[in-house]
C-alpha cells in the first residue's frame, strides 16, 4: 500500500520487489571486482525473480540494456540496483526512485553503506493483524502460533539495526489507514517532498508495484481501509489473544500497541529453538499462555533463559549430523554450555516426551552427558516445574488447527 502511494507521487517512481540486498551472497564483493565487471554483476541482476518472472523484465530492462548500463559504470551495488531503477523512473519521467523490498530490513547496514543518503521508511503494524494475515498468504505459515513467533523474532532482530540508523522512519500502519494525508504529509516531509493528494486517494495503479502472481496485493491500490485496525480483537480467539500478548510482548510495548502481558520465563530448547512450536503447537500454546516464551539459540551461544533439551524425532534426536568432525565439535559445545550451567547451578533441562530414539555413539553420548549434567523430566513434570499447567497432547503432537484459531 505504501509503495503504491509513494508510486502515485509525482517525483517518486516505485516498481515491484527486487531482492536485491535480500538475496545478496555472503561473499558478495565477487560483483564488484573490477577485473570482471560487469559480468557478474549482470548475471546476478538478471537472476533475481519473483514469483516466476525475471525482475529486469518487470523493470522493463533486457539483460543487454543492464549490461550496456553497467558497462560504464564504475563498479558497486549502487550501480547494480540502478541498472533497473533508474531507466524505469526516467521512462516514467520522474526524478527518485523507491524500492521496497520486506526482507531488507535485515540488510539495514548494507543499504545504508551502499546508498548513504538514501531516505529508508520502516512500516510496522500490529502483530496480532500481521500473523492472522500471514496465515492467509503462501510464503508463511498457516499457523498463527508459528506466525506470532516469527513476528516478534523479526521486529527483534531488527530493533539495533533501526535504531542506529538516523535516516530511517518508522510508520505505523494504523496510523497511515487511519488519517492518510497526515501521515503521508509526514512521510514527505522526511523524503524531502511536497504532499500530493493522489497518494491518499483510491484508484492508484499498482501496476509494477505489484506482479499479476501476487494476489495478496490485490488491494494495494485502493483507499485505505481503517476496518481492518485491531480486526485481531474481532477474529482471534481469546485464548490466542492472551498467548500473542505474551510472545510479541517486546514489539507491542515498542511500537505503542495496547494490550502487551508480561514475560515471566524465556526458555531455549534445543535443538531446534523455535521449530520446534512447528511441531509442537500444543506445548508452545501453553508455555505462552502461562508466560513462558520460546527463543531461539544453538548450544553454547544461547543467551538468557533456561536451556531445556527436548528431542526431536529420528534417528538424529539431538541434531549431531553425521560427519564426526561436526558431531565432535557440537558435543564439546553442548559439553561446555552444560558444564558452566552445572557450575552456575542452573543445570539444563532434558524431556523426554517419549521412548528414547537414536542409538548412534554420538547420541550415547550426547544422552550420557544430559544425564550427567542436567535434570530428566517429562513434559508435564517439566510443564509443572515452571507453573504452567499441562497441555493435552505434551507428546509434542500437534492440537488441531481450530483449537488455534
Amino acid at each position: 500500500m505504501l509503495a503504491s502511494m509513494l508510486a502515485a507521487h509525482p517525483n517518486i517512481d516505485c516498481g515491484a520487489e527486487t531482492f536485491f540486498f535480500a538475496r545478496l551472497p555472503g561473499d558478495h564483493q565477487h560483483l564488484t571486482e573490477p577485473d570482471s565487471w560487469p559480468d557478474p554483476a549482470v548475471d546476478y541482476v538478471c537472476s533475481l525473480q519473483v514469483g516466476g518472472e525475471a525482475i529486469h523484465n518487470l523493470y522493463g530492462q533486457s539483460r543487454e540494456a543492464i549490461r550496456a548500463t553497467l558497462v560504464t559504470a564504475d563498479p558497486s551495488l549502487a550501480a547494480m540496483l540502478e541498472s533497473l531503477t533508474v531507466p524505469r523512473a526516467a521512462a516514467a519521467g520522474k526524478p527518485r526512485w523507491a524500492e521496497k523490498t520486506p526482507g531488507h530490513l535485515r540488510r539495514v547496514p548494507l543499504i545504508r553503506a551502499t546508498f548513504p543518503d538514501a531516505s529508508i521508511v520502516r512500516v510496522v503494524r500490529d502483530p496480532r493483524d500481521v500473523a492472522m494475515s500471514m496465515t492467509r498468504v503462501p510464503f508463511a505459515s498457516d499457523s498463527l502460533l508459528v506466525d506470532l513467533y516469527a513476528c516478534a523474532r523479526k521486529d527483534r532482530a531488527a530493533e539495533p539495526k533501526v535504531r542506529r540508523d538516523p535516516r530511517l522512519l518508522t510508520v505505523r500502519y494504523e496510523d497511515l489507514v487511519t488519517d492518510p494525508p497526515a501521515e503521508l504529509r509526514r512521510i514527505c516531509d522526511f523524503l524531502g517532498e511536497t504532499f500530493d493528494p493522489a497518494m491518499a486517494a483510491g484508484g492508484r495503479t499498482r501496476d509494477g508495484v505489484a506482479t499479476a502472481g501476487e494476489w495478496w496485493k490485490q488491494n494495494a491500490s485502493e483507499a485505505p481501509d481503517a476496518s481492518r485496525v485491531e480486526a485481531w480483537r474481532r477474529e482471534m480467539a481469546e485464548p490466542d489473544q492472551r498467548a500473542a500478548a505474551v510472545i510479541c510482548h517486546d514489539m507491542i510495548v515498542r511500537h505503542d500497541y495496547p494490550g502487551a502481558l508480561p514475560i515471566r520465563r524465556i526458555v531455549v530448547i534445543e535443538p531446534e529453538g523455535e521449530a520446534f512450536v512447528r511441531h509442537s503447537e500444543s506445548v508452545a500454546l501453553q508455555l505462552a499462555l502461562g508466560g513462558v516464551v520460546i527463543r531461539r539459540g544453538r548450544s553454547g551461544r544461547a543467551k538468557g533463559g533456561d536451556i531445556v533439551y527436548w528431542p526431536r524425532d529420528g534417528r538424529d534426536p539431538w541434531r549431531l549430523g553425521r560427519r564426526r568432525r561436526a558431531q565432535a565439535r557440537r558435543l564439546a559445545r553442548m559439553a561446555g554450555l552444560l558444564a558452566r550451567r552445572r557450575v552456575a547451578r542452573r543445570a539444563a533441562v532434558r524431556v523426554r516426551p517419549g521412548p528414547p530414539t537414536g542409538s548412534g555413539v554420538a547420541t550415547r553420548v550426547a544422552g550420557l552427558m544430559l544425564r550427567v549434567l542436567g535434570r530428566e523430566m517429562t513434559p508435564d513434570q517439566w510443564l509443572a516445574s515452571l507453573g504452567v499447567a499441562a497441555a493435552p497432547g505434551t507428546d509434542g503432537a500437534a492440537p488441531p488447527q481450530a483449537e488455534l484459531r
